[in-house]
């Protein structure tokens, strides 16, 4: 499995703590990461986001809160590497306990293709678009891993997006559906950038804490959901117009009809196989 991202530039805006993503044969037009979309119109998100921080800025004052986080997102960095290397060295002991948990994952798929840029240019309109680095396209054997009834998910081998996320605890709908809709849209970059050629519309999210692990899992109903509701996150985001993200949320969880209640579509914790 191949992906050239070399033609993609990933450019730090240190003003805003901001990405942006360039095509180097389009240098003007410059595109927001994924996740700034993600977030953009996430209002009780960043809110809870923000409520946080503070608890840590009036706990242990401005300077050494804004330490903090950025320790906690270096973390992150650092356990991705060390997935990607096998280097331990630099990761500290409860860095290794996570590392080891993303590792009883590990063992049950394959990884050929690990820490790439995505662009995705919307092709009847140049203005729309984002980038992003995705941790990794994995090839996952269904049968690997069950539901909540200790029943197998599938049979057969699928290409699937794999997102780690290094959390320091499980919140509540607003926390997670950023990430469906983040990896829907890293499925289509990588689509995109790579012709249909693997076809890749399921995702395997792998949450984990200093002493925890969690998987979910989104089949293709599910990134099929997410990708036409960032896909217009995009679009409204461009030409700064509004999304009902709460509309957006309500949905995804489930809604009522005269027939009864709407199948959701949020996807389903799976658990690693054992058997």
């Amino acid at each position: 499995m191949f992906l050239d991202d070399s033609q993609i530039t990933q450019i730090n805006d240190t003003a805003t703590d901001s990405r942006f993503y360039i095509h180097n044969s389009q240098p003007d037009m410059r595109y927001p990461s994924v996740t700034k979309l993600k977030d953009h119109y996430n209002v009780k998100g960043i809110e809870a986001i923000r409520a946080w921080h503070q608890k840590n800025v009036e706990k242990m004052g401005a300077e050494e809160a804004e330490i903090h986080r950025r320790k906690g997102a270096k973390s992150g960095t650092k356990i991705h590497e060390a997935i990607e290397t096998g280097d331990l060295t630099k990761l500290d002991k409860k860095e290794i306990t996570r590392y080891n948990n993303i590792q009883k994952v590990v063992r049950k798929i394959d990884l050929p293709l690990q820490e790439k840029k995505i662009l995705w240019i919307d092709p009847s309109d140049q203005r729309v678009g984002f980038g992003g680095t995705l941790d990794a396209v994995a090839v996952m054997d269904r049968s690997r891993f069950t539901n909540e009834q200790d029943v197998q998910i599938g049979t057969g081998s699928t290409n699937v997006i794999l997102d780690w996320k290094n959390v320091k605890t499980f919140y509540d709908l607003d926390f997670y559906i950023g990430y469906y809709l983040q990896a829907a849209a890293y499925a289509a970059g990588f689509n995109r950038a790579t012709n249909k050629q693997h076809a890749v519309c399921e995702s395997l999210i792998v949450f984990t804490t200093a002493r925890t692990l969690k998987l979910v899992y989104l089949d293709k109903r599910c990134i099929m959901w997410y990708w036409q509701n960032f896909r217009e996150i995009a679009r409204c985001y461009a030409y700064k117009e509004e999304f009902d993200y709460e509309a957006f949320k309500a949905h995804s969880i489930g809604h009522l009809t005269e027939d009864g209640l709407i199948a959701d579509y949020l996807p389903k914790q799976v658990y690693l196989n054992e058997k």
